[in-house]
This record gives structure tokens, C-alpha cells and sequence, in this order.
């Protein structure tokens, strides 16, 4: 459903920005 793509990709975005924060750190 598109509620489900919308909090896959949120989530996707999440990760994503919590891997590169924590690899600059």
C-alpha cells in the first residue's frame, strides 16, 4: 500500500541519515 512505501522509504531515509552521521563523527 502507499502507506507502507511512505514508512519503507522513511525508514530507508532514517537509516541512511543515521549511517552517514555516524560515520562523519
Amino acid at each position: 500500500t502507499e502507506l507502507h512505501d511512505a514508512f519503507a522509504s522513511l525508514a530507508c531515509s532514517l537509516i541512511c541519515w543515521r549511517r552517514l552521521k555516524k560515520s562523519r563523527s
